[in-house]
């Protein structure tokens, strides 16, 4: 978190929920490349958020005592609670169309489910 806001230091603070929101992205990408492929995304990293940002080479860190700063650090953690609240409901949207595995087994009607 503390890498993606130092990333967001050097944009305007109107870019900085949709620079946290495409770090998480990249994030997220490489994290799927690297389960798939075994090995960390050529671009974007291990998957993991920090990765995403410091491909970015982000300034050093300021002091607590810069608002600046902290507006970064909310800017992230509002974007990574954004993303979690997004997956939740499309996780909760895919099992409430698929139903549950007993709803399922009561709707298959093949001669081998009767058994």
């Amino acid at each position: 978190m503390v890498a993606a806001a130092r990333v967001l230091m050097g944009f305007a603070e109107a870019d900085h929920g949709a620079v946290a929101r495409r770090l998480i992205a990249e994030a997220r990408w490489a994290d799927s490349w690297r389960k798939r492929n075994g090995r960390a995304h050529p671009l974007w990293g291990d998957g993991s958020l920090m990765a995403a940002a410091l491909l970015r080479r982000p300034g050093p860190e300021p002091s607590m005592n810069d608002a600046r700063w902290l507006g970064c650090l909310a800017a992230v953690l509002e974007a990574l609670i954004d993303d979690r609240r997004q997956r939740a409901e499309a996780q909760e949207t895919q099992v409430a169309a698929a139903g549950s595995i007993s709803n399922r087994r009561g709707a298959i009607s093949s001669p081998q489910s009767q058994q």
